[in-house]
């Protein structure tokens, strides 16, 4: 567990550290062992790491010599195949977030149908001037972002965008009672107690950009095809296969 911000000043004004310091003040509970910072003319990222041992941490940050910049928090279940595909040393001091930017380099927007585990990430494009998002497939990892005219917020925790927004956000009142309503409670899967403050769904990725924030869902489960098996013991077998897969 670690902690992620960002902020993009889609006006074109220059972003202050003091607010990236801001965001990450209420993420050092995710993240106590160091944080990492990084600005640009208009946009900065951050994130607090979460020792996991062996040199090794959630969250993290990171500045590729292309000028991509990538702040995660990830753990990649299929590091060894990413680092085949991209002939890389996987000697266990490789950092996730370099197996991520190779991804981004290679698949571009498609990257995170590629990845296993859990993970969240920015990447900031500054040949297209644009912020990539992605979230895991179940979500294991929270990630929130606001999107106004002129600023463009991401952060593992809300707190961390109201911290670093210059008007209170008001509360969100249907959200609250959904959670009150136990039956409702997990239905919508982006708002948030706060007016304008959205989760990024599981399995989703955004790009946000001057003049645009799309979002996109990137995978969507798919039925296993085992109606059609002879016996029963062939689905026990089907089934065991499966379940050691997944485990």
């Amino acid at each position: 567990m670690g902690g992620i911000a960002g902020l993009f000043h889609l006006d074109g004004s220059p972003v202050d550290m003091r607010s990236i310091q801001r965001m990450l003040k209420p993420l050092f509970s995710r993240g106590p062992h160091g944080n990492k910072t990084w600005l640009g003319d208009t946009v900065g990222l951050g994130c607090t790491r979460l020792e996991r041992g062996g040199g090794r941490y959630s969250g993290d940050l990171l500045v590729d010599g292309s000028g991509l910049v990538i702040a995660a928090d990830a753990r990649l279940d299929n590091r060894a195949d990413l680092c085949s595909a991209f002939a890389m040393p996987d000697d266990g001091l490789l950092l996730d977030e370099a197996i991520l930017l190779a991804a981004y380099k290679k698949w571009g927007e498609t990257c995170a149908s590629k990845l296993l585990g859990d993970f969240v990430f920015v990447i900031w494009n500054p040949g297209q001037r644009t912020l990539f998002c992605a979230r895991d497939h179940f979500g294991s990892k929270p990630f929130y972002y606001l999107a106004t005219k002129n600023a463009f917020f991401v952060a593992s925790s809300p707190r961390a965008i109201l911290d670093a927004m210059e008007e209170p956000a008001p509360v969100n009142e249907a959200r609250i009672a959904d959670f009150l309503v136990n039956p409702l409670e997990g239905i919508n899967k982006t708002c948030t107690f706060y007016q304008g403050i959205y989760r990024l769904p599981p399995a989703s990725q955004m790009t946000a950009g001057p003049g645009q924030c799309s979002v996109q869902q990137y995978w969507y489960p798919q039925p296993a095809g085992l109606d059609n098996l002879k016996s029963d013991e062939a689905y026990v077998e089907a089934f065991t296969s499966l379940y050691s897969d997944a485990v």
